[in-house]
């Protein structure tokens, strides 16, 4: 049974490796909310997952969990995770990569959503190139976040060789989806990637202060980063890729962005 909701529904959204685990798990430590992770992840198996996760396995169908086939995102959004608070929360979140929303075109659902004034988005931003260079790292070692109860080893993953096609391609598709987000939802919360990092306790406080909710000091995320090298360390041709780059990405690698 699920009690009638009356709170706020949001999203996470962001780059992939822009830090959406990080505040996804802190949100759901809190008690008066939860914070789904990605479950319009391309892998199935992480979508049935994540939607146990919360909702167990005895729902009122074996194809709770987002199937593309049966329907679409957005009706999978509205009917089967929002409003639907298990444990009387009053903050309802999924994150969302922009590789789904362009994946799905959700632009307009999170602008018509916005404008029904129970929705609101929390905007987590990355340099591009940094996202890039994550990801690619971590296809590389198959290691993409550390739990915090994980006894596991940090080390610094290999540095990567990037070609200028594909790097421009995602960089230039995350920031329009930047811009995209930014003329869609004006009920925003921005939150930059490295003062998540550096300033974890403002940026949650702010974060719950926005969703509504009271200030829950022992918040904690549930990953962690993992240790790295500096971004410019981290890219086997930097300086040929700088040189190479169209203009408009150009300064992605300026020194201050280089997180």
């Amino acid at each position: 049974m699920y009690e009638e909701f009356d709170g706020v529904n949001f999203v996470v959204i962001g780059s992939q490796r822009s830090g959406l685990s990080i505040l996804q798990t802190s949100l759901s430590s809190h008690p008066s909310a939860v914070c789904h992770g990605e479950l319009l992840h391309p892998s199935e198996a992480d979508r049935i997952r994540l939607y146990h996760d919360y909702f167990g396995t005895s729902e009122d169908t074996e194809l709770a969990w987002f199937v593309p086939v049966n329907g679409s995102a957005e009706q999978f959004l509205s009917g089967r995770v929002f409003d639907r608070a298990l444990r009387g929360e009053r903050a309802i979140g999924v994150t969302l990569s922009y590789r789904e929303a362009v994946k799905y075109n959700l632009w307009e659902y999170l602008h018509d959503r916005c404008l029904d004034g129970d929705f609101c988005v929390l905007s987590v931003r990355r340099n591009p190139l940094a996202c890039y260079v994550s990801e690619m790292q971590a296809k590389q070692t198959g290691l993409r976040t550390c739990v915090v109860s994980d006894n596991v080893r940090l080390y610094a993953p290999s540095p990567v060789e990037l070609n200028v096609r594909d790097l421009t391609a995602f960089c230039r598709e995350q920031l329009a989806c930047d811009a995209r987000l930014s003329q869609l939802c004006s009920d925003r919360l921005e939150i930059e990637f490295i003062d998540l990092l550096v300033d974890y306790r403002r940026v949650i406080s702010t974060t719950f202060e926005f969703l509504g909710l009271s200030p829950h000091p022992n918040a904690r995320p549930g990953v962690r980063r993992l240790k790295n090298r500096s971004l410019a360390d981290r890219i086997v041709n930097f300086d040929e890729l700088r040189s190479a780059v169209p203009s408009d990405i150009r300064y992605l690698f300026e020194p201050d962005n280089l997180f």
